[in-house]
C-alpha cells in the first residue's frame, strides 16, 4: 500500500495527512495599494470619500478648498480686503464725518456768541461819516401832544403809529463840538408819511419838539435847538425821519455844515425806531 505524501513532498502516515496544517504559499512582494500603509485586511472597505490612491488628508488644503460662507472659495487668506472689511472702513470714514462735523457745530456757535458780547464786534449801524454818540432818547405815547402848530394839528387828524426822539453829540473835522437832534416818526401808510415831511419842511408850520426844547435834563452848556440850524429830513415808506443840529459854545446860523451833519445823522433814524433806547 502506497503511502501518502504530504503535499510539502514530506512523507506521513495517513492520519498526519489530515491532521497537519496546510498554510497558503507566501505572497509576492509588491509596492503597496493604499499609499503605503500596509495591506488591508481581508474584507476592509476604503474610506468613504478617499480614492484607493488618495494620500493622507491635508488640513492646509482642505482649509483653501472650503467654501465660506458667501460661497467663494476660503484660500483668500492673505490676498486682500473682503467686501465686508470695506464695508465697515466706509461706516468708519462717514462716522468721522459725522463727529467732525457735530464738533464743529459745538465750537462755531460758541465763537459767535464770544463775539456778540464784545462791544467792539457787535453789530455795526448805519455807515456815517460822522461818529454820533447817543446821550439821551425817549419814546413819546403820541405825536400830536409833542408838536407845534399845524404839525400839531396834523396829528390831531392823521395819528401816527410810532414816536422816538434822540440827542446825539459828534464832533466835525476840525473838532468842532455838535449837538444833533434826531426824531423818527411812523406813519399809517406811505401816503400820510409824505404829506407830513412836506408840511414839515415849509416855513411857519411848526414841528416836532425836540428833547432840548420839551425841556429834557440836558448838561449845563448844551445848545438850543430852536433855530432850526441845519434842519434836514426824509422819508422811506411810512418813515419819516426829522433832523436839526447847533454848535457847542458859539451861537450863529447854519454855515453848511450843521445840514451835512443833520443829513448824515439822518442816517440813524430807521434804527433808532426799532431800537429806541
Amino acid at each position: 500500500m502506497t503511502q501518502g505524501r504530504n503535499p510539502e513532498g514530506g512523507a506521513g502516515g495517513p492520519g498526519e495527512e489530515r491532521t497537519r496544517p496546510t498554510f497558503p504559499p507566501p505572497q509576492a512582494a509588491a509596492a503597496p495599494a493604499n499609499g503605503g500603509h500596509g495591506s488591508r485586511p481581508p474584507g476592509e472597505q476604503p474610506a468613504p470619500g478617499r480614492g484607493a490612491g488618495s494620500g493622507p488628508p491635508n488640513a492646509a488644503g482642505a482649509a483653501q478648498s472650503r467654501p465660506g460662507p458667501d460661497g467663494a472659495g476660503a484660500s483668500r487668506a492673505g490676498t486682500g480686503i473682503t467686501p465686508a472689511g470695506w464695508v465697515i472702513r466706509g461706516l468708519v470714514l462717514v462716522l468721522v464725518a459725522v463727529l467732525s462735523g457735530v464738533l464743529w457745530l459745538m465750537v462755531k456757535p460758541s465763537e459767535t456768541r464770544s463775539a456778540s458780547e464784545n462791544p467792539t464786534t457787535q453789530q455795526a449801524g448805519p455807515s456815517t461819516e460822522y461818529d454820533f454818540e447817543k446821550y439821551v432818547a425817549d419814546e413819546p405815547a403820541n405825536c400830536a401832544d409833542n408838536s407845534t402848530a399845524k404839525i400839531a394839528e396834523f396829528f390831531a387828524g392823521t395819528a401816527c403809529s410810532h414816536i422816538t426822539r434822540a440827542l446825539y453829540t459828534t464832533r466835525l473835522h476840525n473838532g468842532e463840538r455838535v449837538l444833533t437832534s434826531v426824531v423818527t416818526v411812523l406813519m399809517p401808510d406811505a401816503a400820510s408819511a409824505a404829506k407830513l415831511e412836506k408840511l414839515a419842511t415849509q416855513n411857519a408850520t411848526g414841528n416836532i419838539e425836540d428833547l432840548v426844547t420839551a425841556g429834557s435834563q440836558v448838561p449845563e452848556g448844551y445848545p438850543d435847538l430852536s433855530h432850526d440850524y441845519g434842519y434836514a429830513s426824509t422819508h422811506e415808506g411810512r418813515l419819516v425821519v426829522i433832523g436839526e443840529s447847533s454848535y457847542f459854545h458859539r451861537s450863529g446860523r447854519d454855515d453848511g455844515r450843521l445840514k451835512h451833519v443833520t443829513s448824515d445823522a439822518l442816517k440813524l433814524g430807521a434804527r433808532q425806531d426799532r431800537e429806541p433806547g
